[in-house]
């Protein structure tokens, strides 16, 4: 409903003939309010009443410049608006109606230029700011021998408590960013170890499809290639395997491959058996001892599930003595 009253506003604010129309209005507007309030105003108000007739066109320039101030952030400012018809609610109960206007579109100026950065101040801020002046002096003429200090010290807690909710607001949207970022920086690492993993799986999958080996060769690299899968499967399973899982295949299986692929294109081109048969010696027990080393890795990995488990079954054990099904 407000989005759409907003739309409405906006289509007919941004036609320069309803922009003049509004001036006018606004002016037709201050002059029928003035002419309204201000007769009872001079008449409950003694001090007032003495120039009934200067006051009543005072009131009515005031009341249109205000009016202008309130229809600026009608259209451009809706926060600063309703900061300005609260400050002008409040004032009906302290003071004479006649000058709601002027502390309704005064509350309404400065949250507007509070709200507005530097950059967007413009010469129409200018403008602004001199019809608050001009309303300010005539408004000081009119009350000058009356003092408001109930509500100047409301109006002052009414600003002071916006700036305090604006403060809370960017905290809070300050501290959204900050989830956001770290959201996204999660997501970014989420992506980043899911590419790493696709990496590890494309290490083995092309590990198990070399078949052209010696068979010493073919059952050291088959363990090998099990314990890896192994270790993956762990890593998967157990977020404290992750990161030693995953260090310790990043190191050693591109040094399988390496051996396996460049060995055994090295042992190809050798024309002397004996020194063929010394490089195919050699990967076998680079092999053996990497084989070796894939297997302590996933057992040392194992441990932490078997610790879990001891655990567990302590706990049970505890329980079972405590409730007395075991002595």
């Amino acid at each position: 409903m407000f989005e759409k009253l907003g739309m409405r506003l906006d289509a007919i604010y941004s036609k320069r003939l309803n922009r003049i129309a509004l001036q006018f209005f606004m002016f037709f507007l201050g002059a029928m309010y003035s002419a309204y309030f201000a007769p009872h105003a001079t008449q409950t108000n003694t001090e007032l009443g003495s120039k009934a007739g200067e006051l009543e066109a005072s009131f009515a320039v005031l009341d249109w410049f205000c009016f202008i101030l309130l229809c600026r952030t009608l259209f451009f400012d809706r926060v600063a608006f309703a900061m300005g018809a609260l400050a002008g609610f409040c004032w009906l109960f302290v003071g004479d109606a006649v000058a709601l206007p002027c502390w309704a579109g005064t509350m309404a100026l400065l949250v507007h230029i509070y709200r507005s950065s530097w950059s967007k101040l413009g010469k129409i801020h200018v403008w602004y700011l001199f019809l608050w002046f001009s309303v300010a002096l005539k408004y000081g003429s009119i009350y000058e021998y009356t003092a408001h200090p109930v509500y100047l010290t409301l109006f002052a807690l009414l600003f002071a408590g916006y700036l305090l909710y604006e403060q809370a607001l960017k905290v809070i949207a300050r501290r959204q960013q900050a989830r956001l970022a770290m959201l996204a920086e999660a997501e970014r690492e989420k992506e980043k170890l899911a590419d790493l993993d696709k990496v590890l799986v494309q290490r083995i999958s092309r590990l198990e499809q070399i078949s052209d080996l010696p068979g010493p060769l073919l059952v050291e690299l088959a363990q090998i290639i099990h314990s890896a899968q192994q270790i993956v499967v762990c890593m998967k399973t157990d977020k404290r395997d992750e990161v030693p899982g995953r260090r310790f295949l990043d190191r050693y299986l591109p040094g399988v491959e390496m051996i396996v692929t460049q060995g055994q294109s090295l042992s190809k081109q050798l024309v002397d058996d004996a020194l063929r048969q010394k490089t195919t010696e050699d990967q076998l027990d680079m092999l053996t001892r990497l084989r070796s080393a894939f297997h302590q890795q996933h057992q040392a990995l194992q441990e932490n599930d078997t610790d879990d488990f001891d655990s567990e079954l302590r706990t049970l054990d505890k329980l079972l003595k405590t409730d007395g099904y075991v002595k």
